[in-house]
């Protein structure tokens, strides 16, 4: 191909694995200061919705507007932190006010995906999840015949998202 050579090629790939993730905040909860150790994350994606002008011989394709997907997260439970999730869930909506205005409930949660080194390993890329909410809280089932961790799966819709890293 013209202008390609393979032997100029010098990447050198850093692949990440694909369970080293924190969880530095959620909304406005933060437990004691430190991260929390994340199971599964699945980062939203971004798609575009499409505008088409038709041309004289063919339709031509311009980006109308993104749309960001929601985030799942799934975490080991922390005494406390699944009460606090639903005092947020509680500021959306309740029974007696109905929904509430987005100002009220609409927060910032913070990834990081890091290299696995130390408690927590160092950061290596930060996604910021801009006016994040819960759609929805779920538990693991609670059952007398299992001992495995408690864990807690959040799904959480977002406006857009900052990467940094």
């Amino acid at each position: 191909m013209p202008g390609f050579t393979a032997s100029n090629l010098t990447l050198k790939p850093k692949i990440f694995l694909g369970h080293f993730w924190t969880l530095v905040k959620i909304g406005d909860i933060q437990v004691q200061g430190q991260e929390i150790p994340i199971k599964d994350v699945k980062i939203p994606d971004t798609t575009f919705e499409v505008f088409e002008q038709k041309g004289a011989s063919l339709v031509y394709k311009y980006a109308k507007f993104a749309r960001y997907g929601d985030a799942t997260i799934t975490f080991y439970d922390i005494k406390g932190l699944y009460k606090k999730l639903e005092d947020w869930k509680k500021e959306i909506w309740t029974p007696d006010e109905g929904i509430q205005p987005k100002k009220q409930y609409a927060r910032e949660t913070i990834i990081q995906q890091t290299d696995g080194q130390g408690a927590y390993g160092n950061p290596q890329v930060t996604y910021r999840l801009i006016n994040s909410w819960p759609k929805n809280i779920s538990r693991s089932l609670l059952t007398y015949t299992n001992s495995e961790a408690h864990l807690v799966t959040v799904l959480l819709a977002c406006d857009y998202m900052e990467v940094t890293g």
